[in-house]
């Protein structure tokens, strides 16, 4: 089991409050679904994380508004990004239905609209995105490639959380494929983006995955030491749930 970062954030909301950000976020989609049907994706959400699954992007940031430039150009972007916004969102919702083929579908027409408006961030979450999508049908060279090039974008754009991300999702993919060099690599590169930018909360989560792909490949020392550290920090920032199933995966070592 890896440690992921959460799609509906970095610690557990009232139900009710998803409930409210999966509408606030989707309004065409679910204005028809009860509250009953978004509890079903939200589950669906986390099992989804609970399984293994690589981590994906949900809510875009906002394009910014280009300077000197006509207020109905200006219109006619923003207009365009919100409806690539709910094409990556609806995306999203399939993706975490593992119905992966639609997707992909939905996700590239999303594509094809922030390149089309020069809305590079939100192209690199889709690349991510898209790479999910080929990693959950097992097509694991596409997830590469995806997220090669989404790297390539949050590189450009200097993204830290960005690449902290990407370089775990290729860590997934690698460990699937039986690469641990590969694998460690990206994970330790993850590490280090974390502790370069003070953002102890992913540094917990790398330090753990990290220590999980040492003791999967009985490299017991190295293991303990990432394992314990993320612990550490599991406690410092307060996630109690996390620190305490560490503590369990520590004990069953010795």
């Amino acid at each position: 089991m890896n440690f992921l970062r959460s799609l509906f954030g970095k610690k557990p909301s009232e139900l009710q409050q998803q409930i409210q950000k999966v509408r606030q976020d989707n309004p065409q989609m679910t204005a028809n679904m009860s509250d009953e049907d978004i509890v079903v994706l939200l589950q669906q959400a986390n099992q989804t994380i609970a399984s293994g699954k690589p981590t994906a992007f949900v809510t875009p940031r906002p394009s910014a508004k280009p300077a000197n430039s006509e207020s109905k150009e200006v219109s006619i972007n923003n207009s365009s990004d919100e409806i690539a916004n709910d094409y990556m969102k609806a995306g999203l919702l399939y993706e975490q239905q593992g119905r992966y083929d639609l997707a992909i579908e939905i996700l590239n027409k999303s594509l094809e609209i922030y390149s089309h408006i020069g809305n590079q961030y939100n192209m690199g979450l889709n690349y991510c995105n898209l790479g999910i999508a080929y990693e959950g049908l097992e097509n694991y060279l596409l997830a590469i490639e995806m997220y090669q090039k989404g790297m390539d974008i949050m590189k450009r754009l200097g993204n830290d959380s960005g690449m902290t991300i990407i370089h775990g999702n290729f860590a997934n993919v690698f460990k699937k494929m039986g690469n641990f060099e590969q694998a460690q690599n990206h994970y330790i590169q993850a590490l280090k983006i974390s502790e370069r930018t003070g953002d102890k909360y992913n540094e917990a989560i790398d330090n753990f995955n990290l220590g999980q792909l040492y003791r999967e490949n009985n490299k017991i020392s190295q293991a303990y030491t990432h394992l314990q550290k993320a612990k550490e920090l599991f406690d410092l920032v307060g996630d109690k749930e996390k620190a305490q199933f560490t503590s369990r995966v520590l004990q069953n070592m010795q």
